[in-house]
């Protein structure tokens, strides 16, 4: 039976990601391993704190007692405190875990000896190129592999009899603005210019040659700089800089097996060192190696290729996305593009009431998987993935999660199965913005419509009774006249007014004569279930009733049940005077040519009529 393992990685760089991934996907097919990989592109700098929390998010997802053993390769800026939670609940479950390039907290972890292979940087730069005066570019001052990095630095120089100012050892985030701030830094202080600048990773040393450029200065010519990371940008820029490569595939592939020996109970090291690489480029005075050849050209020729054909498809989706009004609409088009931009084999699980407070499902699935088109609706609990896309037919799998989210809204997460080219380029998070974007315009645009149909109700009912006013009347008394004339049916309208009203607002106050107004609409919503469509309150004591015509016997009894309902909840509710009310009727033909208000007039009519006739009766029986 293959094994379950979940990996949680945290991307800064998706060149050093996508190698890792290739290894693993080795590693997982020599041991029978399915890969679930919960990946994230969360961002150091606080600005963008709402983002990285929807993006760490993931780690979240998976129930983790389902896994055999646990890979952690997330050493991002900021991601600490999540992964605390992580490895808290690894550690109550007892499961196999091991750490990818970050031993703080880790009882097992692999990765590149941080500290040799800054010390070979450094060396490098002190007996080969004849340094003597060296300055340190950091990461964050408490970050682990800042801090062998810089020791490995600090103590090369001290073995070599080198000075070392601490105003020229400066910390700060690992982001290429880092370096570019490091330059100016460094100017500022009044420092003499340095042999050497040693960065803690390639995106500051790229900075600090663009501070550099500014001012006319450049490598190797006017100082020797190098990285660590060998990223591809590194690799690009000229002049291509001098970088420890970590051996990212290897590392990836050894990642699974050191996991896989846990599992089995093989006895295992608590730390595991992968080999490193010294990458030479010109920034350090070295000619480069596997420079622009035609294979690194067809690479990058092919890498841009394959942007341009993946952006236009974003476009496109775009632009199709734009204005969807149904989660129906938004699934169609996302499964229609995501076979376009490389994943045959895709899943989004969108959790529908983020999306619309009142949905009637939980959790909606759909995506494509070779062409076929797959949507499920889910309420209750449900797995992460859904049964179908589970594969038991022999092979290994790997299960690529990403997060879904705008704004600080969590929305669901997507799956790609079996296509990890995805995360090449940085191309997977670009199609997750613009379906993200998309998404939150999605929820706003239902949302809006809810508010509106909540507002345009509110707009519609009177506020003491609950029943439809004067404006309903307008908008949906014509449209039930219109829709009967159309299907040659009559409409009845039904005028109800409340005996006595003043007498006994006067005599019992207003607070008994609005009691009484409630009691009058209550019967009515009473008499009209089922049997008229609308009950509205035309004004003050005014009430109507409209419907299609039942025939007269039915319109007779209808307005007795009315007056008889009335007076029954009057004395239901003690009311402290007996509640009673006249009805009158019109019939409207569905040929009849005058508008709703004058057959409302004939109604009241007839209700006066009938109101006249049950006074007379009351004067008689009292004289």
């Amino acid at each position: 039976m293959r094994k379950k393992i979940a990996v949680f990685t945290a991307v800064w760089n998706a060149d050093y990601l996508y190698p890792f991934l290739q290894g693993l996907k080795q590693g997982a097919l020599e041991r029978n391993a399915d890969l679930y990989i919960f990946n994230s592109y969360g961002d150091s700098e606080r600005e963008y704190e709402a983002f990285t929390s929807g993006e760490y998010n993931i780690f979240l997802l998976p129930e983790l007692s389902q896994f055999d053993g646990i890979l952690i390769a997330a050493n991002n800026v900021g991601v600490e405190p999540w992964l605390a939670r992580l490895r808290e609940e690894i550690s109550r479950l007892g499961i196999p875990c091991v750490g990818v390039e970050q031993p703080d907290g880790m009882e097992y972890s692999i990765g590149v000896d941080n500290y040799r292979a800054m010390r070979a940087v450094v060396e490098h730069l002190v007996v080969n190129r004849k340094c003597r005066v060296l300055n340190y570019v950091g990461g964050p001052r408490d970050n682990g592999e800042n801090i062998l990095r810089k020791s490995a630095f600090l103590d090369v120089l001290k073995q070599y009899d080198l000075p070392c100012a601490p105003r020229r050892v400066l910390d700060y985030s690992f982001l290429t603005t880092d370096g570019i701030q490091a330059y100016q830094d460094f100017k500022e202080l009044g420092l003499e210019r340095p042999d050497a600048v040693v960065c803690a990773n390639d995106n500051m040393a790229i900075g600090y040659l663009s501070g550099a450029e500014a001012d006319g200065l450049s490598a190797p010519v006017d100082f020797l700089i190098t990285g660590f990371d060998n990223t591809k940008q590194a690799q690009q820029y000229f002049p291509r800089v001098t970088s420890v490569d970590r051996g990212r595939k290897e590392l990836g592939r050894s990642s699974l097996l050191f996991i896989d020996d846990l599992i089995e109970k093989r006895e295992c090291p608590r730390q595991w060192y992968v080999p490193f690489h010294l990458a030479l480029g010109e920034s350090s005075g070295d000619r480069a190696e596997n420079g622009w050849d035609g294979t690194f050209r067809r690479e990058l020729y092919n890498i841009n290729t394959r942007n341009d054909q993946t952006r236009r498809h974003l476009k496109h989706m775009r632009t199709a996305l734009l204005g969807r009004k149904s989660p129906e609409e938004f699934a169609e088009i996302v499964s229609r593009f995501a076979p376009l931009l490389g994943m045959d084999r895709f899943v989004m699980a969108v959790e529908s009431k983020k999306i619309v407070e009142n949905s009637p499902i939980d959790r909606l699935f759909f995506g494509s998987y070779d062409g076929e088109a797959i949507r499920i609706e889910t309420s209750g609990a449900s797995g992460i993935i859904p049964q179908q896309w589970l594969r038991e037919d022999g092979e290994c799998h790997s299960y690529l999660f990403s997060p879904c989210h705008c704004n600080g809204k969590k929305f669901g997460y997507y799956v790609t199965i079996d296509n990890l080219e995805v995360i090449r380029e940085n191309l997977l998070s670009e199609w997750m913005l613009a379906v993200d974007n998309a998404m939150e315009n999605l929820r706003q645009n239902l949302n809006l419509q809810i508010m509106n149909r909540k507002l345009n109700e509110l707009y519609r009912r009177d506020s003491m009774t609950g029943l439809y006013n004067r404006f309903a009347l307008k908008e949906m008394g014509e449209e039930l006249l219109r829709r009967n004339r159309e299907q040659r049916r009559s409409t009845l309208v039904i005028f109800v007014d409340m005996d006595c009203l003043k007498k006994a607002n006067d005599v019992f106050g207003h607070d008994i004569g609005d009691l009484a107004l409630k009691t009058i609409a209550d019967a009515m919503r009473q008499v009209c279930d089922g049997r008229m469509e609308l009950a509205i309150r035309y004004g003050g004591d005014e009430f109507l009733l409209l419907g299609s015509y039942p025939g007269e016997a039915e319109t007779k009894q209808i307005m007795m049940d009315v007056e008889q309902t009335i007076s029954a909840l009057g004395m239901e509710r003690k009311l402290p005077f007996p509640l009673s009310a006249s009805t009158g009727c019109a019939r409207i033909d569905a040929d009849a040519p005058e508008n709703l208000e004058y057959h409302i007039g004939q109604a009241d009519q007839r209700m006066y009529q009938r109101k006249m006739e049950k006074r007379k009766t009351r004067e008689s029986a009292s004289s």
